[in-house]
């Protein structure tokens, strides 16, 4: 087909069966470990209210019903009336009222104070005129700010089989020690 003027063809199916759609890979989103760490203690935070509210509800329902009459902020009908309230339906609405009271246990807030903390890590690294390379005449500039935190973090040191680094850096402690 190289050597051809011109090809007609046609597309049969363009779908996601197709091999460049089955090659291709979604691009997972990328969490600081802040971030990470951040959302697996508000997921253990709601757990702990939930059985915080649950413990209260159970415990608030079995106070009312040993209170009975002598209860004066609700009246509590007879079994067989049609006002009853089965202690099941009690325990739901009472979980539903504990949970409502400590909502504030869950601070949203502080994703919220995590975001903007980040926005202005992100701002400081724009405006920052110290981070400029003469060569390209570029400056920093900020594409996400998910990972402001892992910034300058050192994970690896590479060196030579002679450890030349190792014995420069204790060099380096003997000298500044002293």
């Amino acid at each position: 087909m190289r050597n051809t003027e011109w090809v007609t063809g046609i597309a049969v199916f363009t779908g996601h069966e197709t091999k460049i759609m089955k090659n291709s890979a979604r691009a997972r989103p990328k969490k600081s470990k802040v971030e990470i760490i951040t959302n697996a203690y508000i997921v253990m935070t709601i757990f702990i209210q939930g059985a915080l509210c649950l413990t209260a509800a159970l415990f608030n329902a079995f106070w009312q019903k040993l209170q009975g009459e002598e209860f004066s902020y609700f009246e509590f009908p007879a079994k067989g009336s049609p006002e009853f309230i089965p202690i099941y339906y009690q325990i739901f609405i009472s979980f539903g009222t504990w949970f409502l009271a400590l909502m504030n246990f869950v601070s949203i807030s502080l994703l919220v104070t995590l975001e903007m903390v980040k926005f202005f890590q992100a701002m400081f690294i724009s405006y920052d005129w110290m981070i400029f390379d003469v060569e390209k005449g570029m400056e920093a500039k900020v594409q996400s700010s998910n990972l402001n935190e892992e910034l300058g973090m050192i994970h690896y040191i590479f060196s030579d089989k002679t450890g030349t680094l190792t014995q420069n850096i204790m060099e380096f402690k003997r000298f500044s020690a002293g």
